[in-house]
């Protein structure tokens, strides 16, 4: 919306419930209200995202990444350019004790400097630098490339959903990768996912949010997973986990396809050159663990991505 009123308020006596005193906030610089996400740091260290903000006609740069260690007295901007329109949630790695690592989602805005701006954004050393992971996620419903949040798998290290504007929702199992591969993951029913969450007494158990179709519920069931992160219409991998020897059956929309395979740092190690139909395919030669397949045609159009497990 237009409106700039909003900001963030302290209180440090919140025990006293309604009782409690708030103080207003330092205003980060160039923001004009919108706040959207606040995260506190294990020594103190406060971190927040400013939203979009756009007038009768354009986006302002007042959104961004703003980080405080004074309690809001004062701010440091730690946006980069892309930010400054249409910024989203900011998730801390879990999996970082330094708590160095932050990913950022961005939305592109419709028309002026904002457009085009969206994606998936990463830091290593709190905002210092910047790097873009990926500006867009192939879909049934086209490429997108506004992520609204990113939410990491407490059961599985490495594994991560990302949120999409209209895209759906998405699951890498090597989000450490310097390029993740993103899958979409579709039995989620619904093009524009907001958030995800676990349930804190069974992690088995995938909550949904979203802008227009309620919450949906998952079950991440051992026999589900597979189905989840890998299935195409016209793609099947099998026997999937495997020793080595697995066959990929692709329909026949296209005579040539090619299949490459990444392991979870995002280094390719196989490519094979694949015909409609049965393949039978051998990787003897690489260690057991999870690697990730993307299958496309000869053309480059993207049919499928996966998580392949050699035991």
């Amino acid at each position: 919306g237009s409106g700039n009123a909003g900001g963030i308020w302290i209180s440090n006596n919140i025990n006293l419930n309604a009782a409690a005193t708030w103080t207003h906030c330092t205003n980060p610089p160039r923001t004009q209200g919108h706040p959207l996400c606040i995260r506190v740091l294990n020594d103190g260290t406060l971190i927040a995202t400013f939203s979009g903000r756009r007038t009768s006609s354009n986006f302002t740069d007042s959104s961004g990444v703003f980080m405080s260690t004074n309690q809001g007295t004062s701010w440091t901007d730690v946006s980069v350019n892309g930010m400054k329109y249409y910024t989203m949630d900011l998730t801390v790695d879990p999996n970082d004790a330094t708590q160095n690592t932050w990913y950022v989602c961005v939305y592109s805005g419709w028309g002026g400097p904002a457009n085009g701006q969206g994606g998936l954004y990463r830091t290593k050393n709190r905002g210092t630098s910047w790097t873009k992971m990926i500006n867009s996620v192939n879909s049934n419903n086209g490429d997108t490339v506004s992520c609204f949040s990113i939410t990491f798998d407490p059961t599985t290290k490495g594994a991560a959903y990302l949120t999409t504007e209209t895209g759906g929702l998405f699951y890498t199992a090597n989000i450490n990768a310097a390029k993740p591969v993103f899958t979409q993951v579709l039995a989620y029913p619904f093009q524009e996912p907001l958030r995800v969450f676990f349930n804190p007494y069974n992690a088995n158990n995938v909550w949904v949010s979203s802008f227009g179709n309620g919450l949906e519920m998952g079950t991440l069931a051992p026999t589900a997973v597979d189905e989840l992160k890998v299935e195409s219409g016209k793609l099947k991998v099998y026997p999937n986990p495997n020793q080595g020897s697995f066959t990929v059956e692709l329909s026949n929309d296209a005579e040539k396809y090619e299949m490459e395979v990444y392991d979870l740092i995002g280094e390719k190690v196989y490519d094979k050159a694949l015909n409609s139909g049965v393949n039978q395919l051998n990787m003897n030669n690489e260690s057991k663990g999870i690697y990730i397949y993307k299958v496309t045609t000869e053309g480059g159009m993207l049919i499928g991505t996966g998580k392949l497990i050699i035991q």
